[in-house]
């Protein structure tokens, strides 16, 4: 099936479950212009950890702190999409299955779909608002729908960590968003565990085309809305935009500071990037402007 037809079909799948609407849904993650959480830019360089691997030789060709625990943000649902999608590969759950918002999955903050409770949307569907608009009620109602709730799904989440070798990581929910009653009790990892979940996910086709997806349009003749993803390195649109950049994952909040797991490919290799805790929102020092100039060394090399 030809790429553009195989996006036509997923947008036909998110029209017919009501997802996009009249208004476009901007991604809601990318924060003020500045971040000063307490674990932002530790390094006095504009972020706090960061690193640059080969998935396929596993060369390392830049670490900073790379093995520094922080929050991860939205990039905890990385885990959550490749939980799902494994469970897809291994014929344990349909991309077409049905899945029920619960009261719980409706009243998520942050970036959203803005589902409503009782309203069915196909997984995929959810799939695509996860890694594509970040969408914490789509995280949520994927994880309700395969564990129960969000807290048994942390535990498929944690026992999938270790499973991948990821020790410096703990999952408390399938989204990343702050907790506000205890704010030490949030997904954390460090990047170099970030770097292997992304190269991880980036292993199915699916998530490695929301990966790269910049929006996903929908147009009836009068009204025209999509999902936006917050990865400036995918939208061309954007200041930040790599050309070459391939995804995967970012994530914004006040503890974690803007980050990103970053990918890009260029004659025929493949890198995976992550910078946490950087400053800025948009431009050289923001996270995209450094995973971008940190790949781009790499490949010189």
């Amino acid at each position: 099936m030809s790429r553009g037809r195989r996006r036509t079909r997923i947008t036909a799948v998110l029209v017919a479950a009501g997802v996009l609407t009249a208004t476009p849904l901007r991604a809601q993650e990318d924060g003020p212009a500045n971040a000063k959480g307490k674990s932002v830019d530790k390094t006095g360089k504009g972020y706090t950890a960061a690193i640059v691997i080969d998935p396929a030789t596993k060369k390392v060709y830049f670490e900073e702190n790379a093995d520094m625990v922080l929050a991860v943000a939205s990039m905890a649902k990385m885990m959550t999409c490749l939980i799902a999608v494994e469970r897809v590969s291994h014929g344990l759950l349909k991309l077409d299955k049905p899945v029920t918002i619960s009261a719980r999955a409706s009243q998520m903050g942050g970036s959203q779909i803005y589902a409503k409770a009782g309203q069915t949307l196909p997984m995929q569907t959810l799939l695509a608002a996860a890694m594509i608009q970040s969408a914490n009620d789509a995280a949520t109602a994927i994880a309700e729908d395969i564990a129960g709730s969000d807290e048994a799904f942390a535990e498929m989440m944690n026992t999938r960590a270790k499973q991948l070798g990821l020790t410096r990581t703990t999952f408390y929910d399938p989204h990343g968003l702050p907790n506000p009653k205890d704010p030490e009790r949030v997904d954390k990892m460090s990047a170099r565990e970030l770097a292997t979940l992304g190269a991880e996910l980036m292993k199915y086709p699916l998530m490695r085309q929301y990966a790269k997806t910049a929006t996903m349009p929908f147009e009836n003749g009068t009204f025209t809305a999509g999902l936006t993803n917050p990865n400036h390195l995918v939208n061309p649109a954007k200041r930040d935009y790599m050309p070459n950049a391939t995804g995967i994952k970012t994530g914004y909040s006040a503890p974690a500071g803007f980050c990103v797991t970053a990918s890009a490919e260029k004659g025929g290799r493949q890198l995976v990037a992550v910078v946490m805790g950087a400053t800025k929102r948009y431009g050289p020092l923001s996270s995209f402007g450094i995973a971008a100039r940190l790949m781009n060394e790499a490949f010189a090399k």
